[in-house]
Formats: structure tokens, sequence, C-alpha cells
């Protein structure tokens, strides 16, 4: 930064986002308190957007997300006496995920 003629800072903010465009579900909260006490982001989001717009040195949006979401039930039983009895919802979820593509 100072390189580059930064050199008004006191205090840098490093913030890894692990979320991956779903709308910062698990770290929105901190991303905004953190965004009130600071001057400046620098966002690096790699993006094929420069293969679509090849004249943009900056990225200002995205095309956009989606969520949803998906509710399976289980089935508890006894896996020596009566396993057929039972639901794995894990196995559930995973057909249910495969049904959407």
């Amino acid at each position: 930064l100072q390189a580059a003629g930064w050199k008004d800072y006191a205090e840098l903010t490093v913030l890894f986002n692990p979320d991956e465009e779903v709308g910062s579900i698990g770290s929105g909260e901190t991303i905004a308190r953190l965004a009130d006490q600071h001057d400046v982001v620098l966002s690096f989001e790699p993006t094929t957007a420069k293969a679509v717009v090849k004249t943009e040195a900056l990225l200002l949006g995205a095309s956009g997300t989606a969520t949803a979401k998906m509710e399976v039930k289980g089935r508890a039983s006894h896996a020596g006496a009566a396993p057929e009895l039972g639901r794995n919802a894990l196995i559930e979820l995973a057909y249910q995920l495969q049904s959407t593509r």
C-alpha cells in the first residue's frame, strides 16, 4: 500500500469470507460491522467477468445468486433389531440434491 502511495492509514484489516456467493450468510453481520469502521474496502473476487467484458478493469457488480432451502426427514430405528424400519436423512438429502440437476 505504501508503494502505491497510500500513507494515511493506521490499521489494516484483512477479512476472508468463505461464504462463496450465497449472500454471506455466515459472516454478513461481521462484514457489515467491520465495513462501518473502515474508509476503504478492497474486494478480491476471482471471476470470469473479464472474459465476458474485456474492457472492465474493475468489476463493480455480480450477475446474481440464488438461495434455496431443502428439508428432509429421517426415521430412527435399531440397527440390529429392525434396520429396515429406519430412514437415513443424509441419504435422502443426497438423493434430493442430485434430483435438482
